[in-house]
């Protein structure tokens, strides 16, 4: 066995599928540098990538979160309407009960609505 010069562990073997090809530590230290390098701006794409993720994610659950709520008002104003016109079915019925007077006044009590004629009171409505 031979020992080794400073020559050979200058250089060093690199296998290639065609050929074997020899290159210094400092070119062997160069292409894993530009490699690491490489790798280290992939990594940082796919957490920028990530990042726009998680943010696209974050968007659509407020989106989400907004259509629930709009859909929820959009609801609550349909009861609301549904609850007028059957406010004003009762009113127009007191009034139909008590004659067609001019002077109802219709006062919401609680559940309860109240037609009151001067001083006369009708309570059939709500219960």
């Amino acid at each position: 066995m031979r020992c080794p010069t400073p020559s050979d562990s200058a250089t060093s073997v690199v296998s290639t599928k065609r050929s074997k090809k020899r290159i210094t530590f400092q070119e062997a230290i160069a292409q894993l540098t530009d490699q690491r390098d490489l790798l280290a701006q992939q990594i940082a794409l796919e957490k920028e990538d990530m990042e726009d993720r998680k943010m696209q994610a974050q968007r659509q659950e407020e989106r989400e979160g907004v259509r629930d709520a709009r859909l929820e008002q959009e609801e609550l104003e349909k009861k609301e309407r549904i609850a007028a016109r059957e406010h004003e079915d009762v009113r127009l019925g007191a009034q139909k009960a008590a004659g067609n007077k001019s002077l109802i006044r219709i006062e919401e009590v609680g559940k309860r609505t109240s037609v009151s004629e001067d001083t006369k009171e009708f309570w059939p409505l709500h219960k």
